[in-house]
This record gives C-alpha cells, structure tokens and sequence, in this order.
C-alpha cells in the first residue's frame, strides 16, 4: 500500500535534481582562438605603452566571458587585457587607440612569468551575439598596467584570424592589419548564456516530474479523507 508513496517521492526527487543540474555552472570552454601553441620560440613582438595586439572574434549567441588570454613571453610589471566592440567581422576598432580606455566594455591588469606560456586572466563579462576584439597592450590609461612584456608569433593558425596592431611610433594614433603577427596567439574562455535545447528539456523533465508527484500527493491526500 505504500509502493505509490515511494513512486511519488522519487519522482519528486528526481524533478528537484534535474531543475539543479540546470542551474548548476556550465564548465567555462574555449570560445575563441586564433592559433595552437607549438613550443617554438624564435622571438616576440614588445607589447608596451606605443604598442597593443588585438584579435577580433565573432561570438553566435549570448555568452559570458570567464577569462581571456595568450601566449606571452618576458612580462615585466603588469599589462592589460580588454574587449571591445568592432564594427564588423574582420573589422577594426571604430576608435583610435589612445581611447581604448574609454571604449572597452571590460579589462583587467594582471602580470605573469615564464617563457612563451600562456598567460591566462580572469575576466567577466556578458555579451550578446556579435563581432569583438581581445587587446594586449601596456598602458597607464588602464591603472597599474605599465609594464611590458612580448607575444610570440611561432604559432599555428586557426582559420584566418584578425590581428592588428597599434604601433604608435610607427603609424600614429591608429589601428593597422599587418599580416606577419597572425601567428600570435589569443584566446577567449566562457560558457552560452543561453541555456542549451538539452538544458531546457531536462528542465521541462523535472517540472513535470515534480508536478507529476504533487498530483498523485493531492490525490491521496482526498482519497483518506474520502474515506
């Protein structure tokens, strides 16, 4: 007599589970990156207050950023991370370099050791679908991030990535494509702000089992006092 009693506990039990499986973190993945690491370090590119490294990157959905990164060698002192918006794919920066500060959606300043290793920064941020751009640089216009450091350019590609430069010694006050530093390599880390087609069933799953469960409680619950 007591079996549908333990039927509708463990339905209820499993409901509560699948809706707390949906809410759990996702696991933070790799969402951009534009070349492999190799092990190769024949030189870098100075990274300093007249010269930044961005890599646009296309985003599908709605994500959220956890980190961002690449491969750096020789950091002394602090450098900055930031994204921004651009205008298009394969697009730069609708601002000049010197107004990054004031256009970035999100940085951090973060330092880092050893040679040619990935450097990776904690970072959060939402953003919706959409075209942007990861930038490294050194520049008091972010606080504390007067440093240097170098970013090796020895890597695989992936695809075709968008790499420019700011070079303010060179080219003035402006963002500029240079095909030679597409082997840096940059790299995004976030999980889909939108929950998955997968999530939303086993969502679907434990309301209904919860729902499933209450009936059966209700209707033993009129049964007794029927009786």
């Amino acid at each position: 007599m007591f079996k549908p009693v333990r039927n509708g506990v463990a339905a209820l039990s499993l409901g509560i589970a699948a809706i707390v499986g949906m809410t759990a973190p996702a696991r933070a993945a790799t969402v951009y990156e534009s070349a492999t690491h190799t092990d190769q370090d024949t030189g870098d590119y100075s990274l300093y207050d007249q010269r930044y490294f961005g890599a646009g990157f296309t985003l599908d959905q709605a994500t959220t950023i956890t980190a961002i990164g690449g491969e750096f060698d020789n950091i002394a002192g602090n450098i900055f991370g930031a994204i921004v918006a651009l205008p298009s794919v394969g697009g730069l920066p609708s601002f000049s370099p010197t107004q990054l500060a004031a256009n970035s959606l999100a940085h951090v300043v973060f330092t880092g050791s050893g040679s040619a290793t990935d450097q990776t920064a904690p970072l959060s941020l939402t953003l919706a679908a959409g075209n942007y751009a990861v930038i490294f640089g050194g520049d008091s216009q972010f606080t504390g991030a007067d440093g240097t450091a170098g970013m090796t350019v020895d890597n695989d590609l992936i695809g075709s990535p968008n790499i420019f430069q700011y070079f303010g010694l060179v080219y003035g006050d402006t963002w500029t494509h240079d095909s030679v530093y597409d082997g840096l390599r940059f790299f995004v880390e976030g999980t889909s702000a939108v929950p998955e087609a997968s999530t939303w069933a086993m969502m679907i799953l434990g309301i209904g089992m919860i729902g499933c469960a209450m009936r059966r409680r209700t209707a033993r619950v009129e049964a007794f006092i029927r009786a």
